[in-house]
């Protein structure tokens, strides 16, 4: 099947940026402040695009949602071809299609054609939306090395959070829950709480090291955003993000300082707070979590050490980083 070619001029007019980086590490929150820009259209995890049943963050499902509606229409494929791309694009983003990916050659059918269609659906929501750059928030690292891979002049931000408090996120979610999301499964099997705790530790160190694999083939066109860092100084963090990729990012920095709500857009996938149709950036919810217990903590540093050190987080506080060096 062969897919319509990208509008004429979308790479030199539109900018794919893509985060990268692990389950709780705040993408969400970055994603809908860079959306709240004249000039960024976040999507959030475009993946999931495929699942017309999926939920939009406007409240609608994907498939009734105008603006993806529009999308469609713009991109101009029929029904059945569209299901097989978008569907195409969650597959390939799979971990299990790592190895594939990091294999392809350029010339790989499959993968030029997957970002052929890439291409097209991208220039189709900057049509639809009216903003020249687009933000995909899906954190794969196995997308972002498809994307690094075949997408020339893509932008990648590489979005990191202390193990410790991105552990807590899910494991207090299993207390509450009682479930576990391993590989786009739930999985509760309550009693191995502890074993997927660990899990999820190491995890956080095998996919961040899966996503330098990307982030070293961009070079300069990437740049790495501490979670904690936005928490603590947003204005200078969102600075350092424009100044990097080039975009104005003064318009969303005098609203945080105004104090002013955040609209989420037309978010699919991603936390659930993108359904609280606004968003009032709140550093200091996170702080109202407990702490780990202490065997957890312990659990985490011993897998996650080498790279905690090399974000500069330290291994005996389980808060309040050091000041990281600044990697492009």
């Amino acid at each position: 099947m062969v897919v319509p070619p990208a509008t004429d001029g979308f790479l030199a007019g539109t900018m794919y940026i893509y985060i990268l980086g692990r389950r709780h590490c705040g993408s969400t929150i970055l994603d809908i402040l860079l959306g709240n820009s004249p000039e960024i259209q976040s999507i959030g995890e475009l993946v999931h695009v495929w699942d017309a049943e999926g939920a939009c963050s406007c409240g609608s499902r994907i498939g009734e949602c105008a603006f993806w509606n529009r999308v469609r229409e713009e991109v101009g494929l029929e029904d059945e071809a569209w299901r097989r791309w978008t569907r195409a694009a969650f597959e390939q983003a799979h971990l299990r299609r790592y190895l594939a990916t990091w294999r392809a050659r350029s010339e790989d059918p499959r993968f030029r054609d997957l970002a052929a269609f890439t291409e097209r659906l991208a220039a189709a929501i900057a049509a639809v939306s009216g903003k020249p750059h687009l933000l995909d928030s899906t954190k794969e690292a196995t997308r972002g090395l498809f994307l690094a891979n075949f997408l020339p002049g893509v932008r990648m931000i590489h979005m990191v959070r202390d193990p410790r408090s991105n552990i807590a996120s899910q494991y207090w979610r299993w207390k509450k829950q009682g479930y576990f999301r391993f590989l786009r499964r739930d999985w509760r099997a309550k009693p191995l709480g502890p074993a997927f705790m660990a899990l999820a530790a190491a995890g956080w160190t095998v996919g961040n090291l899966l996503s330098a694999v990307a982030i070293r083939r961009l070079g300069g066109r990437a740049i790495r955003v501490r979670y904690e860092d936005l928490c603590r100084d947003p204005a200078a963090e969102l600075r350092r993000i424009g100044d990097h990729f080039g975009i104005d990012l003064e318009p969303v920095v005098a609203r945080l300082r105004a104090g002013e709500s955040f609209a989420v857009g037309h978010n699919v996938g991603g936390n659930q707070i993108r359904f609280e149709g606004q968003l009032r950036f709140d550093p200091e919810r996170e702080r109202k979590r407990p702490p780990l217990p202490a065997w957890l903590r312990l659990v985490v540093v011993l897998l996650c050490w080498p790279l905690m050190i090399a974000y500069g987080y330290p291994l005996t506080a389980p808060a309040g980083p050091r000041p990281a060096p600044r990697p492009a």
